[in-house]
């Protein structure tokens, strides 16, 4: 019988599962037991990240204003500042490696890798699945003030369903 309601369970009834905090923790922990409940061999692969990316974005906004607050005539540093920082926002906005990641305070969290080895009754199969068992560390929307997987996922409802329509309610005002 599957175990997968049971984890779904589990996970969700964790309260926030923020990278490199104690219930990410456990939440890798409940994967890592499900993977090898289903026979595979189960290895954590350590990684470096800010708890939060928000510390991230008051970087970019922290170099910008301030090489914008130190441009004078002459001087020609000061523009060249405010364009290394609109280079490091332009990277880190479009999913390209921008060193700005590395400006806050680096946690370790865990990536949780389960292998199959190869039988006797017939070929390996590859599964290759991506999904965060973290939750995102950019909004109110996955802080810990949200308690509830059903809270979370109400809150996130109605303000998708307020984003869907917003720009149709624009002419009201």
């Amino acid at each position: 019988m599957s175990r997968t309601p049971t984890l779904l369970h589990d996970l969700t009834r964790l309260p926030h599962r923020g990278a490199a905090t104690p219930c990410e923790r456990e939440a890798a922990e409940l994967l890592s037991q499900h993977l090898v409940e289903m026979g595979a061999d189960v290895r954590l692969q350590p990684f470096r990240t800010p708890k939060t990316y928000v510390t991230v974005v008051y970087w970019l906004i922290g170099g910008l204003v301030l090489g914008l607050l130190l441009i004078r005539p002459g001087a020609w540093w000061t523009p060249g500042l405010v364009w290394v920082y609109v280079v490091l926002a332009w990277l880190y906005f479009n999913w390209r490696y921008s060193p700005v990641v590395q400006f806050p305070v680096l946690h370790t969290s865990h990536n949780v890798i389960g292998r199959w080895a190869a039988t006797a009754e017939g070929p390996v199969k590859k599964l290759i699945l991506m999904a965060h068992y973290d939750t995102a560390p950019v909004s109110m929307l996955h802080g810990s003030g949200q308690k509830t997987f059903r809270g979370r996922w109400f809150f996130r409802s109605c303000s998708c369903f307020w984003r869907l329509f917003w720009p149709h309610w624009k002419h009201l005002a």
